[in-house]
């Protein structure tokens, strides 16, 4: 893998893994994310879908107001 410059940074996105039993407080979550930051909220995945192991959805968001560091180890990178 090539490194990636940091300034061409666009955007990330966060992965939210919930379960049956989870899932109200993931959709308190979602709610809260929605109303507090600028965001787009990704569809509700209730079943493994690609390389995620359990249910999840997706939050995608501008750099504007983040840096890399911040999210390392907690955010994939998308090149937007």
């Amino acid at each position: 893998m090539q490194p990636v410059d940091p300034a061409g940074i666009e955007g990330f996105h966060a992965h939210i893994y919930y379960n049956p039993e989870t899932r109200p407080a993931a959709e308190r979550l979602r709610e809260a994310i929605g109303a507090g930051f600028a965001v787009q909220l990704g569809r509700w995945h209730d079943q493994p879908v690609g390389p995620h192991p359990v249910s999840m959805y997706q939050v995608a968001f501008r750099r504007r107001g983040v840096s890399a560091p911040a999210c390392r180890g907690s955010c994939s990178i998308a090149q937007a």
